[in-house]
């Protein structure tokens, strides 16, 4: 068994549904950790960083889209994936328009959820590194964009030597 770096939080209001995806996770290698309490759910977010959110949709208190947006607005590349047992086109539709990866209907397929996670693990890693990416491409950039300056600087001086005679007249273009 492998063993990821991978944090997967798992939130849904039966608790032995949480006890046996974090037992089922934990044995693929995946670090996680379960809450049965949306508001706890909540604060686990606000204080640690997960690469996943496995989350029911109806809990009492909080609902599954509300720690969706609490996990996009923590981190905008957040993977969320949600599981129910009442699946219906509107909460399908209002699932992935605010940004959840995925929808699984319960009873769950394992080997749906397990390539489910997999891939959204993978998706985040590719948007975590595009997202780097972007950032160096802009600081080189900005780079460039000074160098190109500082060039055209020297070449307006230089034209202004080549025109003017006057050395009085000089200094003061060229400073």
């Amino acid at each position: 068994r492998k063993v990821s770096t991978d944090k997967i939080l798992i939130v849904d209001d039966e608790e032995r549904m949480c006890q046996s995806l974090s037992r089922l996770l934990s044995d693929l290698g995946y670090q996680t950790k379960a809450v049965f309490e949306p508001v706890t759910a909540l604060k686990e977010m606000e204080s640690d960083a997960y690469d996943l959110v496995l989350t029911d949709i109806k809990m009492p208190g909080l609902d599954g889209f509300e720690l969706l947006k609490a996990a996009k607005k923590k981190d905008k590349d957040s993977v969320v994936v949600f599981m129910t047992g009442y699946g219906s086109l509107e909460s399908a539709v209002k699932a992935i328009s605010l940004g959840a990866y995925d929808y699984l209907l319960k009873p769950l397929e394992m080997e749906d959820l397990k390539l489910t996670i997999q891939r959204g693990l993978e998706k985040r890693k590719a948007d975590l590194e595009k997202g780097k990416l972007l950032d160096e491409l802009k600081n080189i950039n900005a780079t460039l964009q000074k160098k190109v300056r500082e060039l055209d600087a020297l070449y307006q001086a230089g034209k202004s030597i080549s025109t003017t005679v006057e050395l009085s007249k000089l200094l003061p273009t060229i400073l």
